[in-house]
């Protein structure tokens, strides 16, 4: 290994464990969960644990108390200031949403809060594209406004968008070529399957989104191939965005893990044109030194002096050589190998070891 293969296998490990402490630790606000209730809870029953739930964390309660419900109906309340100067207010509006339009539930549980938020309106906008307008007394301007569904669509996939483009990114950037090293020559050439793996994941999930019913009852009443599951025990189906959410970070977790696996095994393995590329260099190499040498002979030969200490360390050579080839056994396995290396058979052997067989 070098510095370069645990750069990358470092990088690849701290963002799956990143993302599995997001699935774990790290999960998406839902009141329903907060309050301890079904979605299908009646309105007394969510105010009356939201009141339990404020008693409990006092630090969620805005500054000037809780405004009882005939006050928040009142003309001169500023209802868009309560709902968003707390934790407490903005549980009460969502609490307030899902009382005045229930089917508003079923959005919430499918898109998560987070896109539930940012898709309506400040001033307690409506649902869909029916004109549900709520006059105020005094000015005759509407508390409610019109916001399609295609506004959570795009805010949940955007969402979804930047949970995968960590990995993309980090992907990326292991594969290039900088994190080619001896180990794993072939890195590179591995993206292409980390990115089948993603887009693969990513396209699945965005058909999930979009096709997936809104209602909850439908959801339970088609039968669906949907793994995903739930991260605290509760109905994966009816809570579909935390559990979309949890199996998304939990599967990018493991996707990268895999990856690391993947990169271990493939990597290290050159292909035909790296071993073509490296057999071209190695033979560039051998005609650079054989060029070299004969320039180093020449230049030794049109030197007189040089000349005369190459032939006397020839000579030196050759007076060693007889020496050892006095000895008959030694000089007649000495021919016998020469024979041998020069004949075809030697060479046959030889290429068989180096060449797969055919």
């Amino acid at each position: 290994f070098s510095l370069g293969d645990f750069a990358a296998y470092t990088l690849l490990a701290v963002l799956a464990a990143s993302y599995m402490q997001t699935a774990v630790f790290n999960r998406p606000p839902n009141v329903f969960k907060q309050l301890g209730l079904v979605p299908t809870s009646p309105c007394p029953a969510l105010r009356q644990r939201l009141a339990h739930f404020a008693a409990k964390n006092p630090d969620i309660v805005p500054e000037q108390g809780i405004p009882h419900q005939k006050v928040k109906n009142s003309s001169g309340f500023d209802r868009k200031k309560y709902y968003q100067q707390s934790k407490y207010g903005q549980m009460d509006f969502l609490v307030d949403r899902f009382c005045a339009f229930p089917e508003d539930r079923d959005v919430y549980l499918k898109f998560g809060e987070t896109a539930f938020l940012q898709s309506i309106s400040s001033d307690f906008g409506p649902r869909g594209t029916s004109a549900r307008i709520a006059m105020s007394s005094a000015g005759g301007s509407g508390l409610m406004t019109e916001f399609p569904d295609t506004g959570y669509i795009l805010n949940a996939g955007s969402a979804l968008f930047f949970t995968y483009l960590p990995a993309f990114i980090l992907v990326g950037l292991v594969t290039t070529q900088f994190f080619a090293t001896d180990f794993a020559p072939s890195r590179v050439h591995a993206r292409p399957w980390f990115i089948i793996v993603l887009c693969t994941m990513i396209i699945a999930d965005m058909y999930w989104l979009f096709t997936i019913p809104t209602s909850m009852n439908a959801r339970k009443a088609q039968p669906f191939t949907l793994w995903i599951l739930s991260p605290d025990g509760t109905d994966a189906l009816a809570f579909f965005a935390d559990s979309a959410e949890y199996t998304r970070n939990a599967a990018l977790a493991l996707a990268l893990v895999s990856f690391i696996f993947i990169d271990y095994v493939i990597s290290p393995r050159q292909t035909d044109v790296q071993i073509l590329q490296q057999c071209v260099m190695n033979q560039e190499n051998l005609f650079n030194n054989a060029k070299n040498r004969t320039m180093l002979e020449t230049a030794v030969m049109t030197s007189a002096g040089l000349r005369d200490r190459a032939v006397a360390e020839w000579k030196v050579h050759q007076k060693v050589r007889e020496n050892v080839l006095e000895d008959e056994e030694l000089s007649t396995k000495f021919e016998e190998a020469v024979k041998r290396a020069r004949g075809d058979a030697w060479v046959r052997e030889k290429l068989a070891t180096i060449l797969p067989p055919s």
